[in-house]
């Protein structure tokens, strides 16, 4: 019996050419990019930019040492998706390491996971990353009550992504314990946000001091300050020293805008940027009014990483709950075993390849 492939392959009128298997682009597209790489120029921060900070902004410097026996849960979250003919699959996950500043040992993290069907027409990214805040936001509540930390260090800011305000169609089946529900993307957004005012409350009550970290920066609060439009981190990098920092207003922001009008009160959420290591630029920290900025930027320097300037508890969290692709292979599968009967749903939309890595 002749092979199914080869005879697919007979039924075509021509051969398919060597070229049609190429993964370098056409040579003379691929010669006008590389001409126009070396021709492109970007305008660095210059000394004039470094000076009109020293006018605007007041650096201050984090204290070298803090209390040791501080307890620090460190929350973050993790995903992975692919768009299918008929569905997007995603994995959604979230883990809090929770230990001593300096002893980085916890036997039994906090964790929670998902697999997330999305049936939308376009934005199923965006909802598979509102989906893993949800549970980032659901595993940090869940720490607090349960370990008790002294602080709460939180991958990602307080305040959720302005994106997140731009709605999608379509239907979200969460499979949770074997159990389906159905959730619109202004449900699960509402049930975010809620969430995290919750969450803020919580930490207030049990004198947690809870803080967002953003590891990759891409805010220009200080732009108009220094009449450039070069972002916060670049701009700070030349202006602080490892150790040193600046406390900035959030300004006007359209989720911090929904957070009041949910909460019905004013919330007052700061924003801190501190240079953590010399490798790399300043990373922004985000503390509610209650939290005292030296000591938080005390903290976030006595555990960060010298080389990436990321906290350790964090960095800690990130490597136990990434959803690595081969990870993402054997969800899959198991999907597509367990759902022979609706192959067409599942026909990945660009190739049989798993391209896409775990997104930290």
């Amino acid at each position: 019996m002749r092979n199914l492939k080869a005879k697919r392959l007979e039924s075509l009128s021509y051969e398919l050419p060597l070229e049609y298997f190429a993964r370098e682009p056409y040579p003379a597209l691929l010669e006008r990019i590389m001409r126009q790489s070396l021709e492109l120029r970007l305008v660095g921060v210059s000394a004039a930019d470094v000076e009109t900070l020293s006018e605007v902004v007041e650096k201050r410097r984090a204290a070298a040492h803090v209390d040791e026996d501080v307890i620090i849960s460190g929350v973050d979250g993790g995903s992975n998706g692919k768009s299918c003919e008929g569905i997007y699959v995603g994995v959604a996950s979230a883990l809090a390491y929770t230990s001593p500043l300096k002893i980085l040992k916890d036997e039994s993290p906090t964790s929670d996971g998902s697999v997330v069907l999305i049936d939308a027409e376009d934005g199923e990214q965006q909802w598979l990353s509102l989906f893993e805040r949800h549970l980032t936001v659901r595993v940090a509540a869940s720490v607090v009550v349960n370990r008790r930390p002294d602080w709460l260090l939180l991958d990602g800011g307080l305040i959720l992504r302005p994106q997140y305000l731009r709605l999608l169609e379509g239907v979200e089946e969460v499979y949770d314990e074997g159990v389906s529900k159905y959730v619109r993307y202004e449900e699960r957004l509402h049930s975010c946000l809620t969430g995290m005012l919750r969450l803020l409350e919580l930490c207030e009550r049990r004198h947690t001091k809870i803080l967002g970290v953003v590891k990759r920066p891409t805010a220009r609060l200080l732009a108009a300050k220094a009449n450039c439009k070069h972002r916060d981190s670049v701009l700070l990098d030349k202006f602080l020293d490892v150790g040193e920092f600046v406390v900035l207003d959030v300004g006007e922001n359209p989720m911090l805008q929904r957070y009041e009008e949910v909460a019905g009160k004013n919330f007052e959420i700061r924003v801190a940027y501190i240079k953590t290591s010399k490798a790399k630029g300043p990373i922004r920290v985000e503390f509610p009014k209650s939290v005292e900025p030296e000591e938080a930027m005390s903290l976030i320097l006595a555990d960060s990483d010298v080389v990436t300037g990321v906290p350790a508890h964090i960095l800690r969290a990130d490597s136990l709950v990434r959803i690595h692709k081969d990870t993402f292979k054997a969800v899959f599968s198991r999907l597509v075993w367990n759902n022979l009967h609706a192959l067409e749903m599942l026909r990945p939309q660009r190739g049989e390849e798993f391209e896409l890595e775990g997104r930290i």
